[in-house]
């Protein structure tokens, strides 16, 4: 699908819970951040990655717009949903206009939707093999009507769409190091969004498996919610709290000393506050999952596509004990995905208030209900990982397949504490946070470096969107 990028294109991600924008200006190497904006949406608007509800997605655009201040009104929209299918297909070598001919004879074979109804384009990645006479060619389809339903509403709210992404290619441009091209193996990206999770098998320089996989934040706050015994709202809260740390790989390394509650916003930890005493961006929302692929090419999600619901939580003897606190030794800044200003509480409007908040906080602490609180992750996040190692056995199940040397993590999931060690643990590959922020050479933009920080891992498709392809 087309995507016409110039020097005031802004990367525009939109999901089920959340607008998320970018605007980058520079080349690959040299981006300079000038604007981020963050706005939360009303639940219904966006349902599985489509428009569920038209004029009221370009009202709250075009509120989103009106609050900013980016330059310009250019956007390339990002699509994830079952409504998009990405494909690696193989073909003799052959002159661009035969090769245009032949993908469209044989594209139906490949594209489970009538090509009359779809949106289709393709690039060629180069040799297949060493030595070989066909070329990899990655094909991309969406369906038109779900494209159309997102390319209105933003002209309604007065954007200009210059070009349409699968989220999936624009977290491979964002999340991906520099040096990825120098690895042996293949990696693997997780954007973990709301309720759904992209998965993106990254070789030999360009995606050769992406799926989606049902479990996300949401599914997080379920969890939570039922083995703490706590509403949804106050479930939310306790994803980001400091002291629930999943997993134990840190123990090895010698105590460590855990942040204070207070050193963290109650009311919502996920908001933030700009630079500038307008542009208010807080972090709460979600993201989308993306591409359906057939059932006969691709393994079916877990149960169907369905999740089935939070275990009931495990008895005494099968829960695990408590860990004693640790003391020491201070977090790095990988570790510390969820930190916002310490000591510093933020409001739903993003004012600032010190002193009286991080207090409170501090004395409501309740060990038990950390307990509680990390029992629940650990059960959702478990899952999610038993859905991932199905679809990393399909991987090495294909021809050619390498094995995988490394997991990044991004979208909302990634801010939970530790899900990185714990991830480690279950897949038994080393997994870390995604960087996109590290693409970015300079920061220009309305929020402050501290802050982009604890945004990094929501903005990775945004970021996607937003930087030229390489």
């Amino acid at each position: 699908m087309g995507r016409f990028r110039s020097q005031t294109t802004i990367g525009l991600d939109i999901d089920r819970g959340s607008l998320k924008a970018v605007q980058l200006s520079g080349k690959a190497g040299g981006y300079t951040l000038q604007h981020v904006g963050y706005h939360r949406l009303p639940p219904g608007i966006v349902v599985d990655g489509e428009v569920a509800d038209h004029d009221l997605l370009a009202a709250e655009m075009k509120e989103f717009w009106t609050s900013h201040s980016f330059k310009g009104k250019s956007v390339i929209l990002g699509v994830s949903n079952q409504k998009v299918v990405v494909r690696m297909v193989d073909f003799p070598r052959m002159t661009p206009e035969d090769l245009k001919t032949a993908i469209g004879y044989e594209a139906q074979d490949h594209i489970p939707m009538p090509l009359d109804e779809a949106i289709m384009d393709y690039v060629v990645l180069g040799s297949a093999g060493e030595g070989s006479d066909l070329d990899r060619i990655l094909i991309v389809a969406a369906q038109k009507e779900m494209v159309s339903r997102y390319s209105s509403a933003a002209r309604a709210a007065g954007l200009r769409p210059v070009g349409v992404d699968v989220k999936a290619l624009a977290l491979t441009r964002s999340v991906l190091p520099e040096d990825v091209q120098d690895e042996e193996g293949a990696v693997l990206i997780l954007d973990i969004g709301s309720e759904l999770t992209n998965l993106i098998v990254y070789q030999g320089g360009s995606p050769v498996l992406t799926q989606f996989v049902p479990g996300g934040s949401l599914y997080f706050i379920q969890a939570v919610a039922d083995a703490a015994d706590i509403p949804e709202e106050e479930a939310e809260k306790q994803l980001m709290n400091p002291r629930v740390r999943l997993g134990y790989a840190l123990e090895a390394e010698g105590p460590q000393e855990l942040p204070q509650p207070g050193d963290y916003t109650r009311e919502n930890p996920l908001e933030a506050r700009t630079t500038s005493g307008d542009d208010t961006v807080d972090l709460g929302g979600d993201s989308t999952a993306l591409d359906g692929q057939d059932d006969d090419q691709y393994p079916p999600p877990a149960n169907d596509g369905e999740r089935q619901e939070t275990p009931a939580p495990r008895s005494e003897e099968d829960s695990t004990p408590e860990p004693e606190p640790r003391e020491a030794e201070e977090r790095g800044p990988e570790a510390q995905g969820s930190d916002v200003h310490p000591g510093e509480h933020v409001d739903a409007e993003g004012t600032a208030a010190e002193g009286t908040a991080a207090e409170g906080a501090a004395d409501d602490w309740d060990p038990a209900l950390d307990f509680d609180v990390r029992r629940g992750l650990e059960d959702a996040v478990g899952l999610l990982a038993e859905d991932v190692q199905r679809s990393i056995e399909y991987h090495y199940s294909q021809p050619g397949a390498r094995e995988l040397s490394q997991v990044y993590v991004t979208g909302e999931g990634a801010l939970v504490a530790g899900i990185d060690d714990y991830l480690s643990e279950l897949l038994g590959i080393h997994t870390r946070r995604g960087h996109p922020l590290s693409r970015v050479a300079n920061n220009k933009s309305n929020v402050s470096d501290e802050q982009l920080k604890v945004m990094e891992p929501v903005l990775a498709v945004a970021l996607g969107l937003a930087m030229e392809d390489e």
